[in-house]
């Protein structure tokens, strides 16, 4: 009787808030447009890639990063910082471009890249550069770039996203089945529900602080742990996000946002509850270094504090 008592307490353990009301707060450089990636640099400020912008966040103000005057347009939907300082940005019609100390390059199909539309980007941790395209995977390693397609076992050539375990495997997201890549053996693992149905169209896959692998896409939220993968919700999941109390987040392709803390998951409770529908399209979650959830949107970036939710408009 006792453990239905606290595990009611921990169902309800969600943020009291309206779950429709949103505020706007006008900002400088606030991004205006498609915002597809939130990630988090090494000072632990956001980096944020919003098509036309690529902004530095530091939990109070939002910083252009100037692009090279010789890149026309970016298209960006991802961008990371490598070891090396090096700025790799995905565009989703012109490859990948490379921003380091004293140039500029970048790569197309025609230079070796596996397809021009970019969607994910991945360090792993040798410092190789995998790039997730629309016509499979990319690996910088050096000057050496290696290409992995359906011809070599990819389920599907249209990658969405990528993730680097503890293991260093490689788990892939595509618009068609979901795959691990045990990069010792070189070879693909199909991944599969319990019931040996498969994950299609996966756009999000994280690995939390405990070593569980949440898998979110078309087909619902998926949970990997002790070699078996559960689906616990059936919504179109476009992100998930581990915060630093080690709560998942999640947002839907319709705006969703869910939130499952992590004394739910201690009594076995993995459904996400709703907490705000912000009715538009989003894709990514982070968390700035005040604590606040930044999510980006078909038209920029909400953020969530203090149990309120804003949208920050660029002033």
């Amino acid at each position: 009787m006792q453990e239905s008592t606290n595990k009611e307490k921990s169902q309800n353990h969600i943020p009291n808030i309206s779950r429709h009301k949103i505020d706007t707060i006008k900002t400088t450089f606030a991004p205006i447009r498609i915002t597809r990636k939130i990630r988090k640099n090494k000072e632990g400020n956001l980096l944020i890639t919003a098509f036309s912008d690529l902004l530095i966040f530091d939990g109070e103000t939002f910083k252009e990063i100037t692009i090279p005057t010789n890149i026309d347009s970016l298209d960006a939907f991802d961008s990371i910082i490598d070891k090396g300082d090096n700025l790799w940005i995905g565009s989703t019609h012109f490859g990948v471009f490379k921003i380091y100390k004293g140039g500029t390059s970048q790569y197309q199909q025609k230079d070796g890249l596996s397809g021009d539309r970019v969607i994910d980007l991945l360090e792993d941790k040798h410092g190789d550069i995998w790039v997730a395209t629309n016509n499979g995977i990319s690996i910088f390693k050096g000057q050496t770039i290696t290409t992995l397609t359906t011809k070599d076992g990819l389920p599907n050539d249209d990658v969405n996203t990528l993730l680097e375990d503890k293991n260093g495997d490689i788990w892939i997201g595509s618009r068609g089945k979901t795959a691990i890549y045990n990069t010792d053996r070189k070879s693909f693992i199909e991944v599969t529900q319990h019931n040996g149905e498969a994950i299609e169209n996966v756009w999000s896959i994280i690995e939390t602080s405990e070593g569980d692998i949440w898998i979110g896409g078309k087909d619902g939220l998926f949970l990997s742990r002790n070699n078996s993968i559960e689906k616990v919700a059936n919504d179109f999941i476009n992100c998930i996000y581990e915060d630093n109390e080690g709560s998942i987040w999640t947002v839907t392709s319709s705006g969703k946002l869910s939130y499952l803390s992590k004394n739910s998951r201690l009594l076995n409770n993995y459904q996400p509850r709703e907490v705000f529908d912000l009715k538009v399209m989003c894709f990514t979650i982070n968390q700035d270094k005040n604590g606040n959830l930044l999510i980006g949107s078909l038209n920029g970036i909400y953020r969530f504090k203090d149990n309120k939710m804003a949208y920050l408009s660029r002033q």
